[in-house]
């Protein structure tokens, strides 16, 4: 067999192998994409493949038909891929059907190419893991690091400042480190060119090193910077310069400053020369297995892992709502709770694609409480128990970073604290999760067991509760208000009964 036809035929696997996995999982594909296409912070990941792609074409002449072989550790690798990706689905983490589709891409590749070639593409490839969105935690990080570096230098600039938070306040105005301000996009931007540049310019892992710590800070330091930048000349005009569009054209003008800094400073150091490092110094050279055994072992492996992982998801996540009373507000004789006609504007929380939810409103004094809670029977495709809650309906209230109250055990009651913000007016927010009727506190937690109960019991149940409050300057008066509240209702009056497990052993939501 020729070289031409050598080629041809290991293509012809691949491509088969590539159309089977993107056909079963599409779903996957389909999320991915639509997530870099809309979600503003990770449209870097649009350009990873294209820059992806000019990588390959620019090492094609690396590509040498002697070093073509079938690779089991590839068809290993695409098998170990659809558990991650079955876990992933089962559990709705995204994530890691997003890393399973990649790894199994990764695989096929190898087991189609062999290793020799697929170690000389290796960067190339592993470059498309940076299109995989993660890090969207990290925006109350940097905002809070951004105003407190700002505040840190308005001072010695000799610019009087108040701060609270992410509010900074000046003499022209009162000015917030919003979520747009954090820089998360410029940071992944830089990541990824980072990442290029270390591969393109050095050679040297300390080169390599260095300037992946340089794509990470810069972008960071110099994003305070534009932040300072857009307050030093509102304080120095007025107030609309960063109202308006200019801070925006200014600030993305400084930071592609920057980016290009970042490019030059790179190759002003750079310390890789362009070579071709010789096939025998990568891997032995094609295996000696006759290729027919090769392309049997492939295809039907691929063929094997893929629709059968589908059905399984397919079938534990499926099932039938079940009709669910709604719940009535629970009420105490001789407590000091009064229950309110309505809760809308006090805290409320919305539970997209619930089957039932409700929200309550207490008063203790001049102490609001809110209690809201969302219950879905079962869990379907697409439900999340992991969603943050619109507090209140019709306002744009922002999670605090850095400021919350400890959490709270009260028998069962295992809940989770966070803090938000609207303007100057702060709630304390407490959030809970059960599955099949077991308390979850963590959202690793929740992602465990919900995987644990659709594989073993075929499908799970959840429900997610919520109680706000006043927000304390202190967090301890905070938490024994929130702690006397919970003690005097108890946990079953504000679940369905539907949640947890019948004599029969099974929740009714779960059956």
């Amino acid at each position: 067999m020729n070289s031409s036809q050598k080629i041809g035929l290991h293509t012809a696997a691949f491509l088969l192998g590539a159309i089977s996995l993107f056909w079963a999982w599409f779903g996957t594909l389909a999320h991915l994409a639509d997530i870099v296409w809309n979600v503003d912070s990770f449209s870097h990941g649009i350009l990873v493949p294209f820059a992806s792609a000019g990588l390959l074409w620019s090492r094609r002449t690396h590509f040498s038909a002697s070093l073509l072989s079938f690779d089991w550790r590839g068809t290993a690798i695409v098998l170990l891929s659809g558990l991650l990706w079955l876990l992933g689905e089962a559990g709705d983490a995204k994530f890691l059907s997003h890393v399973a589709l990649i790894s199994a891409f990764q695989g096929l590749l190898m087991a189609c190419y062999g290793r020799a070639l697929f170690y000389r593409f290796l960067f190339p490839l592993l470059f498309l893991y940076l299109a995989i969105p993660i890090g969207i935690s990290l925006i109350p990080i940097l905002q809070t690091v951004t105003a407190e570096m700002v505040i840190a230098v308005l001072p010695v600039l000799g610019v009087p400042v108040e701060a609270d938070g992410v509010l900074i306040t000046i003499s022209s105005g009162i000015y917030e480190v919003a979520r747009a301000c954090a820089g998360i996009k410029f940071l992944f931007t830089s990541l990824v060119t980072g990442a290029l540049l270390a591969n393109l310019a050095y050679s040297s892992l300390r080169g390599r090193v260095l300037i992946l710590i340089a794509a990470a800070l810069i972008p960071i330091v110099a994003n305070a910077l534009r932040v300072l930048g857009i307050l030093l000349i509102s304080e120095a005009t007025d107030q609309s310069f960063a109202k308006g569009v200019d801070h925006v054209v200014y600030g993305w003008g400084f930071l592609s400053f920057v980016l290009f800094a970042l490019i030059a400073l790179a190759y002003r150091y750079a310390d890789k020369v362009d070579e071709v490092t010789p096939a025998s110094n990568l891997l032995k050279t094609a295996s000696n297995k006759p290729l027919a055994f090769g392309f049997a072992m492939i295809i039907p492996a691929v063929a094997i892992i893929m629709a059968p992982l589908a059905a399984v998801v397919g079938a534990a996540k499926s099932g039938v709502s079940v009709t669910v009373d709604a719940l009535a507000a629970p009420e105490c004789q001789d407590c000091d709770y009064r229950l309110l006609p309505e809760a809308s504007g006090q805290g409320v929380s919305v539970f997209r694609g619930s089957d039932q939810q409700y929200s309550f409103a207490y008063r203790n004094a001049a102490d609001t409480f809110v209690v809201s809670a969302g219950l879905y029977c079962p869990l379907r495709p697409g439900d999340s128990l992991l969603q943050k809650g619109v507090l209140p309906v019709g306002h744009r209230w922002e999670e605090v970073a850095g400021d919350a109250l400890e959490e709270i055990h009260v028998g069962i009651w295992r809940l989770q604290p966070r803090t938000y913000s609207f303007r100057d007016k702060k709630r304390h927010v407490l959030v809970g999760y059960f599955i099949n009727g077991n308390p979850q506190v963590s959202g690793l937690a929740v992602r465990f067991e919900t995987v644990k109960q659709r594989l073993l019991q075929g499908t799970a149940a959840g429900a997610v509760l919520v109680i706000s409050s006043t927000a304390y300057d202190g967090s301890a008066r905070g938490g024994k208000k929130i702690t006397k509240f919970l003690s005097t209702f108890s946990y079953d009056r504000f679940l369905w009964h539907e949640l947890f497990s019948s004599p029969k052993g099974r929740s009714l939501c779960a059956a």
